[in-house]
């Protein structure tokens, strides 16, 4: 699997949904079609998911059906970050504690950009001692083992802040 680091995600051939917080296009970087959804929290900002060229396509002729199959993905609640969440332009929806950015660099601006790395968008943190990347939370269906229900986890190290406390998962590869 090749890596790719992003500064954005930008997509191609861009169809903008007509309610316009939704748009799905081809990422030619990643070589994926993503579904960008927009979230309105404290900012707005976007969670991308991987979908296939077929319902990019389907979009145009049956948006109701495409609605329906990316319920979950649009509807914004916790199953929102299902196998298909490629990752966001937001850090709480990243495997850290709350602010985890700010404990572990001392720069400015430290999330700069993705790492694209088996299927997910990593978010690219710069420290003084060089970039971490830190997997978007994936949740799995109810029923699975706890390994199973965070999945990109298994490639991740736990970083700990000096009192043993967490702070983030970081790709370990």
């Amino acid at each position: 699997m090749q890596n790719i680091l992003l500064k954005t995600v930008t997509l191609q051939n861009e169809i903008r949904d007509k309610v316009g917080y939704l748009y799905l296009g081809f990422c030619r970087e990643i070589g994926q079609y993503v579904l960008s959804v927009m979230v309105a929290w404290t900012q707005v900002y976007e969670r991308y998911y991987i979908i296939d060229e077929a319902d990019y396509l389907n979009y145009q002729i049956n948006r109701e059906g495409f609605m329906q199959k990316y319920a979950k993905e649009i509807g914004q609640k916790r199953d929102c970050f299902s196998e298909r969440f490629l990752g966001s332009a937001a850090l709480r929806d990243y495997d850290g504690t709350e602010g985890f950015q700010n404990m572990i660099s001392n720069e400015a601006q430290p999330f700069q950009g993705y790492l694209y790395h088996d299927g997910a968008l990593y978010a690219r943190i710069v420290t003084e001692d060089g970039d971490l990347y830190v997997p978007p939370v994936r949740y799995l269906p109810e029923g699975s083992t706890d390994a199973e229900r965070r999945p990109l986890r298994q490639k991740c190290r736990l970083i700990m802040n000096p009192q043993g406390e967490p702070i983030c998962f970081q790709l370990d590869e």
